[in-house]
């Protein structure tokens, strides 16, 4: 009778909750927080405008879990409501469940768009060695948000919150601030390895 009466109980908290958990819906697997992806909802509507007016399909390079996959779940939608229509999102991630978890220098820099999730604050001394993929992408993140500037790393801010939008605005620059970052930092993981193409290409 426990069993049984425990998902009544449990949902009927999330209704009465004025800001239901999201991993409680997850676990239950109900949607009671509609609404709740709006800008995300919205940077996804702007790329498809932006694919339509640049006349091809988008990269993007995406760094996140659930709110990024709100903007991309906007292609897919699309393409159902138009009938499998083709879609105009190409997505990257550094975790794809075929090749070696990491990022791709790339794919990186031959993104049109990154889409970043939870950017953590920089700290006052960076100079700890990064020993895993993820270590590698949290790091890579506070890179290309907490640096950027067309000037700086090539890349431009479109949107911000919860998910930050960035154009890849100067592909060469961004190429070259990245080539910096990552041959300032001790790699102790395949990172580059993974990037040896990249990093071991003589700048034009």
């Amino acid at each position: 009778m426990g069993y049984c009466l425990a998902p009544v109980v449990l949902i009927g908290g999330l209704l009465w909750s004025k800001q239901p958990s999201v991993i409680f819906q997850q676990v239950m697997g109900v949607n009671l927080s509609a609404g709740g992806y709006a800008e995300e909802v919205n940077q996804g509507k702007w790329l498809l405008a932006e694919s339509e007016r640049i006349g091809r399909p988008i990269n993007l390079y995406s760094l996140g879990n659930f709110d990024v996959g709100a903007v991309e779940m906007v292609d897919w939608v699309q393409s159902i409501e138009k009938r499998a229509s083709p879609q105009k999102f190409m997505v990257k991630r550094p975790l794809n469940w075929i090749d070696t978890p990491g990022l791709r220098a790339e794919e990186l820099v031959h993104s049109d768009f990154l889409l970043l999730e939870d950017v953590r604050a920089q700290g006052t001394t960076e100079v700890s060695p990064i020993s895993s993929w993820h270590d590698e992408v949290e790091r890579f993140k506070q890179f290309a948000y907490l640096e950027r500037g067309v000037d700086k790393n090539g890349l431009e801010l479109i949107s911000g919150g919860q998910v930050k939008l960035l154009r890849v605005a100067d592909a060469c620059k961004f190429r070259e601030a990245f080539v910096r970052w990552a041959n300032a930092i001790q790699w102790t993981n395949d990172f580059r390895d993974r990037n040896k193409a990249l990093l071991e290409k003589p700048a034009k």
